[in-house]
């Protein structure tokens, strides 16, 4: 599935609670084209996201310990605007 967030742009949100209990968080975009993003599960950090481009993919846990893979699709650093993909992991 995937998920737009922004700080800028009100039509949509900041953060979002993406699958099996993992909020990801936009932290902020920089004029480089780069991403700071934030995974969170059970109010606990489990994967930080700091100054990351376009095609950037990591692996993260979700509450049942299924993992899920985040993949940055597009980056707009005007409206700070982040397009993310989340699927079924390794």
């Amino acid at each position: 599935m995937t998920h737009v967030l922004s700080k800028r742009d009100r039509r949509y949100p900041r953060r979002i609670e993406a699958i099996d209990g993992a909020e990801i968080v936009l932290k902020d975009t920089d004029g480089d084209g780069d991403a700071d993003l934030e995974v969170r599960v059970r109010d606990r950090q489990v994967c930080k996201i700091r100054e990351k481009t376009v095609g950037y993919s990591t692996v993260f846990r979700g509450r049942s310990g299924r993992s899920f893979r985040l993949t940055i699709l597009a980056i707009h650093h005007p409206t700070r605007t982040v397009k993310i993909a989340v699927s079924p992991g390794e």
